[in-house]
């Protein structure tokens, strides 16, 4: 878990994703993964999403890897 609600880099485990509280309903919040510096999860309200953050033609591009309800973080 994050030391402060507003810290949104820090190292993903099973248990840190799993303890994110939801976002407020209509907000989405994303956090970044210290030890994967690629690797991102996007909370809503009612998800929690895995995504893989490259650059393309100098964009950052989001690729979606899928549900952490479903994705493990090693798989990830």
């Amino acid at each position: 878990m994050p030391a402060q609600s507003n810290d949104r880099r820090f190292n993903f485990t099973e248990a840190t994703v799993a303890a994110l509280p939801p976002a407020p309903q209509g907000k989405r919040i994303m956090y970044y993964d210290t030890a994967v510096k690629s690797l991102a999860l996007r909370v809503s309200s009612t998800t929690k999403v895995y995504y893989l953050i490259k650059k393309v033609n100098n964009q950052t591009v989001f690729s979606k890897i899928g549900d952490a309800n479903n994705t493990t973080l090693k798989n990830a």
